[in-house]
């Protein structure tokens, strides 16, 4: 991956403890609520958006449609007409999507944007507490997929909603102090797609 850089102007994360379908609920619902919730966090108009990326790892398994990536555009009509695509690599399909929305963005960054770069990282064996919240290198102080739950497809997604909301100071009861770049790694398919983010506040 090259170093590109995207910018997160908002995200938004839905309850994941929530059953859509016990609530008489369906996928499109599910949808409605991200796409107006990232809006709203982005504080931007349907219109304002370029493209629509979809990351979605087995839809076709639970809905019998495997093309989810117009959907956005389903529920929110002021989408229609904008390029859509969805990106499958199992666990890591969210982040495959980050990836490839920041390879073909040509947003222009705000003030307060957060930038996501696409790249590596290099690791190292942790001694005396560095990887806890208060350490030297916090590891996910969210609870990570222990903490938070499995959204399977959406993990990356949820990674970088995460270290968005760190280097912005928005984490709540979460948040590292004086957090300013988080590193996430997701990795999908049982090592077969494996995504790492670079995320700073500039």
């Amino acid at each position: 991956m090259g170093s590109a850089s995207a910018w997160i102007a908002g995200s938004y994360q839905s309850d994941f403890a929530r059953n859509y379908a016990r609530e008489g609920l369906e996928i499109s619902d599910m949808v409605a609520e991200a796409v107006t919730g990232t809006l709203d966090s982005a504080a931007l108009e349907p219109e304002d958006v370029a493209a629509i990326h979809v990351g979605n790892a087995f839809g076709q398994l639970f809905t019998g449609q495997g093309q989810l990536g117009a959907m956005p555009a389903t529920v929110e009509p002021r989408l229609w007409g904008k390029p859509a695509s969805r990106h499958e690599a199992a666990c890591a399909s969210g982040s495959v999507t980050a990836a490839t929305a920041s390879m073909t963005s040509t947003c222009t960054p705000s003030p307060n944007s957060t930038c996501a770069t696409p790249g590596t990282t290099r690791w190292r064996r942790p001694v005396n507490g560095e990887l806890e919240r208060d350490g030297a290198i916090p590891v996910n102080p969210s609870g990570g997929l222990i903490g938070v739950g499995h959204p399977v497809g959406a993990t990356g997604v949820r990674m970088l909603h995460d270290a968005a909301r760190q280097v912005t100071g928005q984490a709540g009861d979460c948040q590292v102090e004086g957090a300013r770049t988080v590193a996430t790694l997701n990795i999908g398919g049982s090592l077969t797609t494996t995504v790492s983010f670079v995320v700073t506040a500039e």
